[in-house]
C-alpha cells in the first residue's frame, strides 16, 4: 500500500487520534526502510502537507517557507529537486501560499493565499484551462 493511502487509512480508523498525536513534529526527515510505525506517520504526513524543500540529500527541510530564490542556500523547491522520482508526471498541489499560483508543464501550483487576503483560486485541469480567482473577504491577519 502506497504511504498516502496508508495514512489515509490509518486517518480514516477508529484509531484516528492516536494517528494525529503521532503526526508532529520535524523528524524524520527521510524516508528509510524500517522506520518505526509513528515515523512512517510522520514522515508521510510532512511530506504531503509542510514540505516545501529538500537539502541536497532530498532531506525534508520544514522550517523554510518563502518563495522560491529567497530560500537559504543548499535548498530546492522539492518539484525542482534533481532527484525527484516521477518527473514525467504532472503533479497538482496547494498549500504553498509565497509560492502562489504556478503553471508548468510538470506541475501546477494552486495556493494564491486566501486565508492571508489573497484570492482562492481554482484552474481546470481536464481539458487544461485558465486559472479562476475569487476574493477571500474573511481572511487572517498573519
Amino acid at each position: 500500500m502506497a504511504a498516502a493511502t496508508w495514512a489515509e487509512a490509518l486517518l480514516r480508523s477508529a484509531e484516528w487520534m492516536q494517528g494525529l498525536a503521532a503526526m508532529y513534529g520535524n523528524s524524520p526527515r527521510r524516508w528509510r526502510p524500517g522506520l518505526a510505525h509513528e515515523e512512517r506517520i510522520r514522515y508521510t504526513i510532512n511530506a504531503l502537507t509542510r514540505m516545501r524543500y529538500c537539502d541536497a540529500d532530498g532531506g525534508l527541510e520544514l522550517d523554510c517557507t518563502v518563495k522560491p530564490g529567497l530560500q537559504p542556500a543548499g535548498l530546492v523547491p522539492w518539484f525542482d529537486h534533481p532527484g525527484r522520482a516521477h518527473e514525467d508526471v504532472h503533479i497538482v498541489f496547494g498549500h504553498w501560499a509565497t509560492l502562489g499560483v504556478l503553471q508548468r508543464s510538470d506541475i501546477t501550483a494552486t495556493d494564491s493565499g486566501c486565508v492571508w487576503g489573497g484570492s482562492l483560486t481554482a484552474v481546470r485541469l481536464d481539458p487544461p484551462g485558465d486559472v479562476v480567482s475569487i476574493a477571500c473577504p474573511g481572511f487572517r491577519q498573519p
